[in-house]
């Protein structure tokens, strides 16, 4: 293998590990490995579908080595359903690992919420003395468009929940799944319970 084929797979591998650890997209990812081992010739990067076909690769692993049983996921799949009967008001859609069918002991239930403030979000978790954290996460909303969203993290269990916020005077963007570089896939409660029956 030629030392720059060599050198552009360690960032690929490099870029795909920050995008399964930090949940951010690729082209960020990248940039973050391109740092890391202090390249900065755009000819020395991987192209986005190396990346990707190696994060397919590792959700392949997962499913084999880490992913969690049947009567696991019906446990957790449980927990998302009153996750989201807690944030009905706020028209809750779960997304993620647990729809992928790649729910590993790494993952976490996400959720996409939508809200006029984040404060009526936060209410909801103060009021049943519920701990978590807010943080703000940057991700693709689009081909080339990256933004700013809050995140509320907490437990229930052993299980994390991320709830992304997607404030009422913003259009409901999809966000763009890292790993197919598609709009992640979302269900309602309704859809999900139906999903689960």
């Amino acid at each position: 293998m030629k030392s720059y084929t060599k050198q552009k797979h360690m960032i690929a591998a490099e870029a795909a590990n920050i995008v399964l650890e930090k949940g951010i997209d690729i082209e960020s990812a990248k940039r973050e490995a391109c740092s890391k081992f202090g390249i900065s010739d755009k000819k020395k990067m991987p192209k986005d579908q190396e990346i990707q076909a190696l994060l397919r690769e590792r959700s392949e692993i997962f499913s084999y080595q880490e992913i969690k049983q049947e009567h696991e996921i019906k446990e957790i799949s449980q927990i998302a359903i009153k996750a989201m009967q807690l944030f009905t008001d706020f028209r809750p859609k779960i997304t993620g690992a647990l729809l992928d069918g790649i729910y590993h002991h790494g993952s976490c239930i996400e959720l996409h919420l939508f809200a006029n403030t984040i404060e009526e979000v936060e209410r909801q978790l103060i009021d049943r003395t519920i701990p978590f954290e807010l943080t703000e996460r940057k991700l693709k909303a689009g081909k080339n468009n990256w933004e700013i969203f809050y995140l509320i993290s907490f437990y229930a269990g052993e299980e994390l929940i991320e709830a992304l916020i997607f404030l009422s005077d913003e259009p409901h963007k999809n966000i763009i799944d890292p790993m197919s570089d598609a709009p992640m896939n979302r269900l309602s409660l309704k859809q999900f319970l139906e999903f689960c029956s």
